[in-house]
């Protein structure tokens, strides 16, 4: 495949609607992008609690205009290798464009069981997100963030993304893309006693929690955010079995009789449920996953 233009000629060749009389000046520091708004006091440690976060953003997206001369937009009657060369193309060019930008980026496509850098974003394909725009010129992505502290300065990294990434692509909404975010502690794991707590919260709080989500991500309409209350896990059968007052009992003896494993497996049968707690397994990396949120197209609804 025809490599992208380097780094140092990325302002040249992007978008011709972002570009001005300034065209030759090097990208904006990355402290520049955040809207200055916000919090004017110093924050104390303990005001935010001592966790990191990933988000997993699925987008249907198109460039603003041509990537560069050599590589436009494929016809609608462009052949599956010419559509599949171009949405690599595009992971390309949004890992160029975001490292230029002050925040380092890989194109990652697996290659024999590869892991992605979780320190650097990522941009890579996602085979779950619908292909039906691309006769239209929107390809899907997905693109993941790096851990991010959860401390005063994660607003500004959220900001920073999207005014870069919306200057340079069009997004086009689609039921079929999710906004994922991974949480874990500043250590890596969850304890014991933690996971406990969670899971005794996923169980008395998940049913009211489905009731709020959008029809696009109930249980009947997708089958990857699943309730974890509703059959078939371990948990489900309990409740439905002695009634919610008294299957709650019954769950949280068991929640607090058990190990580390044996809670994921009750809470959560497989990874496509609204909270994944499948990563706290022997062996995971640890985090638990929030897996119900729509589709993101701006740092407004990714912060809120």
């Amino acid at each position: 495949m025809t490599s992208l233009p380097t780094q140092s000629s990325i302002p040249s060749s992007l978008p011709l609607s972002t570009r001005s009389s300034a065209d030759t000046n090097p990208p904006v520091p990355l402290s520049m992008l955040a809207p200055a708004s916000g919090p004017t006091s110093t924050p104390h440690a303990h005001d935010y609690l001592p966790f990191t976060f990933e988000v997993e953003l699925e987008m249907i997206i198109r460039p603003k205009a041509n990537m560069n001369q050599g590589h436009p937009v494929p016809d609608r009657d462009a052949t599956t290798r010419q559509t599949r060369d171009f949405n690599l193309l595009l992971l390309d060019a949004v890992a160029e464009i975001l490292s230029a930008y002050g925040m380092p980026c890989n194109a990652f496509v697996p290659m024999d069981g590869e892991a992605p850098d979780y320190m650097r974003w990522n941009a890579m394909l996602d085979g779950s997100i619908s292909k039906k725009h691309m006769c239209d010129g929107f390809y899907s992505i997905e693109v993941v963030s790096p851990k991010i502290s959860a401390n005063p300065g994660w607003v500004q990294q959220i900001d920073a993304f999207w005014s870069v990434f919306l200057q340079h692509f069009e997004l086009r909404r689609d039921t079929s893309c999710g906004f994922y975010v991974h949480v874990s502690t500043a250590t890596g794991s969850f304890s014991l006693d933690q996971l406990r707590m969670m899971a005794k919260a996923v169980v008395f709080w998940e049913p009211a929690a489905a009731w709020c989500a959008p029809l696009s991500r109930q249980d009947r309409i997708l089958g990857f955010c699943k309730s974890n209350t509703n059959m078939p896990t371990p948990v489900a059968q309990v409740l439905s079995r002695h009634g919610d007052l008294r299957g709650l009992r019954y769950a949280y003896d068991y929640i607090d009789a058990v190990a580390s494993d044996a809670i994921v497996d009750y809470v959560c049968a497989d990874k496509y449920r609204a909270w994944n707690f499948r990563p706290c397994r022997s062996g995971g990396h640890g985090s638990i996953e929030f897996r119900r949120p729509p589709g993101v197209a701006d740092g407004k609804k990714s912060k809120h």
